[in-house]
């Protein structure tokens, strides 16, 4: 005979029976999940769908396993009423009209209007007043809207002129920075890039005669601006005033880096990179991560041996400026002018001052290696005469130091 819950719950919140929620105006049903602590209990759920505003009863009866053992559960579910004073349409004379606009009558002479109104939300009531008993020129015709709730109200104001010149300062469409602006919303507005001094608009009115004035669109500043573009109708007194927002985003401050590069292999800023012996220049390339940032190099040329600091210095477009530095090793040249080999006539005079040759030679061949690669290594002294000859070798290191080797050749 168990007709308890395991579970009870409306719109995913735990209730208990008794109790009352209240949901948002124009809520239609709710979600109830109720789950017997008995899996052999029956579970009935009524009143959940075709909401009404106000109050609504939900019940949920429990049915024991016995069959004659039955409880109920009720929760109260009150919809809110809505507070919704908008209208999605007002026709006057057959004519859209929209708050405080000016109608020109299709008949001069007419002394009432019709006057129909579409409400964003089918239970608000509408009060039209001004609409009959016309007379000859401007006539107000005000439209009070009244929400579900009773209490809300809005006042829809529209001239309504029998005689004159048109009182119509619509804008038809309205372009600011190449984006269409929606003319009935309440806060329109376009972002524009950083940067920006000056924003196209192009504005169109529903009546050609009308004249439009646009102020703001120029001598932008960062952050947001207002645009205002000032609509005279005809008639040259019903004047009316669109808003745009022109939001233009501020200069970046990204001064990282994306890659950086000396002589063509990447490092990381901050480490040490050792160039050949002797340079005295480095190419160094950086990209910064923001393609306005602007990117200098300090004292990558005349190197000098040993460390040298070089800044890459990163400047952003807001002006914020970032150095990475790196250090630049430079070895000192080689002072080395030995010889790994020295040869005459195929024999090896490395360490020797004397040789001698068969004689008629007048020709020697002679080969000298030094040992240090960026050593250069210049030879004097081949052809020869008969007697005693100098064979010169002059290795010049790679620092400049120079040192000669003679061998006397006798042919």
């Amino acid at each position: 005979n168990d007709t308890s819950l395991a579970t009870f719950q409306v719109n995913g919140q735990d209730v208990q029976d008794g109790d009352s929620i209240t949901v948002p105006a124009n809520t239609a049903s709710v979600d109830v999940v109720a789950t017997a602590t008995d899996s052999n209990s029956n579970v009935d759920v009524a009143g959940a769908d075709s909401l009404q505003p106000g109050d609504n009863e939900v019940t949920v009866t429990v049915t024991a396993a016995d069959g004659s053992t039955v409880q109920v559960y009720t929760i109260t579910v009150t919809v809110a009423l809505s507070t919704e004073t908008g209208v999605s349409q007002i026709l006057v004379d057959g004519q859209v009209a929209r708050d405080n606009d000016v109608i020109l009558a299709s008949d001069p002479t007419a002394t009432e209007v019709d006057v129909e109104v579409t409400t964003i939300d089918e239970n608000a009531t509408v009060e039209i007043t001004g609409n009959t008993d016309l007379v000859p020129g401007d006539n107000v015709i005000e439209i009070v809207v009244t929400a579900q709730d009773g209490e809300t109200t809005r006042t829809y104001t529209i001239t309504f002129r029998t005689k004159g010149l048109s009182g119509n300062a619509n804008l038809k469409t309205l372009n600011v920075g190449g984006l269409s602006i929606d003319l009935n919303a309440d806060n329109a507005s376009v972002t524009l890039a950083a940067g920006s001094k000056s924003v196209a608009v192009i504005a169109s009115t529903e009546d050609s005669a009308a004249t439009v004035k646009v102020t703001g669109n120029k001598g932008l500043t960062t952050g947001s601006n207002t645009v205002t573009v000032q609509v005279t109708a005809p008639d040259g007194k019903t004047v009316k005033q669109y808003l745009v927002t022109v939001v233009v985003e501020a200069l970046s401050s990204n001064t990282n880096l994306s890659s950086l590069k000396v002589n063509g292999s990447t490092v990381v800023a901050g480490t040490s990179v050792t160039l050949v012996a002797g340079a005295r220049y480095a190419e160094v390339i950086a990209a910064a991560e923001d393609a306005t940032a602007t990117v200098a190099y300090l004292n990558n040329t005349n190197l000098q041996n040993g460390s040298n600091t070089v800044t890459v210095r990163v400047t952003a477009a807001d002006g914020t400026v970032k150095d990475y530095s790196l250090t630049l090793v430079v070895p000192s040249l080689s002072n080395d002018t030995s010889l790994k080999s020295f040869t005459i006539e195929g024999f090896s005079v490395l360490g020797k001052s004397k040789l001698s040759v068969l004689p008629g030679t007048t020709k020697l061949h002679v080969s000298a290696q030094a040992t240090n690669s960026g050593a250069s290594v210049s030879i004097t002294g081949r052809d020869i005469h008969s007697g005693v000859n100098d064979v010169v070798v002059t290795v010049t290191a790679a620092d400049g130091t120079s040192q000669s080797y003679t061998v006397k050749v006798k042919a």
